[in-house]
């Protein structure tokens, strides 16, 4: 089976990017199909296209941007059902090193951008106790490393 081509999936299917939504365009309902990995806990959002499960965060990157993403998807606050864009980090396949737990470690490294600490920041300004968020977002044991300790330096 041939994976269909960008526009094709375009003219059936939106995402909402301030929700993290994808839709099916001609309906509005809801695309995505929750995997979860034989457990009753959610791991991940699918999208079924032409017959093939395609992971949500990558129809989203293709929906956003035109092209598929070539590597992994990071969620900053570690939820991989949350779907918003300004929740997602997409590394291309050779950024796929282990993220060192260090904040100053990792921008001097590159592994974790300034971008991706001001998004994190961001979502902590859209929040209305922004220090709760980032106090709650430090000491989450669903995020990854990397995002408590950016969230810990933004506290400072």
């Amino acid at each position: 089976m041939s994976i269909p081509s960008v526009d094709e999936i375009k003219s059936k299917y939106e995402y909402d990017h301030v929700e993290g939504i994808i839709y099916y365009k001609d309906t509005k309902l809801n695309a995505m199909i929750i995997d979860r990995k034989n457990s009753t806990v959610p791991s991940y959002w699918t999208v079924k296209i032409a017959g093939t499960m395609y992971t949500a965060s990558r129809v989203a990157h293709l929906l956003m941007t035109g092209f598929w993403p070539t590597g992994r998807t990071r969620y900053i606050d570690g939820d991989s059902t949350n779907l918003k864009w300004n929740n997602l980090v997409f590394k291309e396949k050779e950024e796929n090193k282990p993220v060192c737990s260090n904040f100053e470690r990792a921008l001097h490294a590159s592994e974790v951008t300034p971008t991706v600490a001001g998004r994190i920041a961001k979502l902590a300004s859209e929040n209305k106790h922004p220090d709760e968020y980032l106090t709650k977002l430090s000491n989450s044991s669903k995020a990854p490393l990397w995002v408590r300790d950016i969230a810990r330096e933004l506290l400072k």
